[in-house]
């Protein structure tokens, strides 16, 4: 029997059990409502994966502190959230380093 001719409850349970893209569209979208709560903000989003921020960069602290800021450089904590194949969220944390 062919794969595409097979019902559902003929499939094998792993692939019955995967979840759907809309399903791991939705997953990150109620963790991005979280970590919204958390104080961070969306960066860059595709459909399963986001970089999300939280904190101020030097930029946006330059009308408060001047030159010092600039020379202390970013405080921005970022994080990249990605829900894989199986509907397993995770986050790891991103460091840009320039130069």
């Amino acid at each position: 029997m062919k794969c595409r001719d097979a019902v559902p409850s003929e499939l094998p349970r792993k692939i019955r059990d995967m979840p759907s893209p809309n399903d791991r569209r939705m997953i990150l979208d109620e963790a991005l409502q979280k970590w919204a709560v958390d104080g961070y903000r969306v960066e860059n989003r595709s459909d399963f994966q986001a970089l999300i921020a939280k904190g101020k960069t030097a930029g946006e602290r330059f009308a408060s502190f001047g030159f010092l800021s600039l020379w202390l450089g970013d405080r921005v904590r970022r994080l990249l959230l990605t829900v894989d194949q199986a509907g397993k969220l995770t986050s790891r944390e991103v460091r840009f380093v320039l130069g």
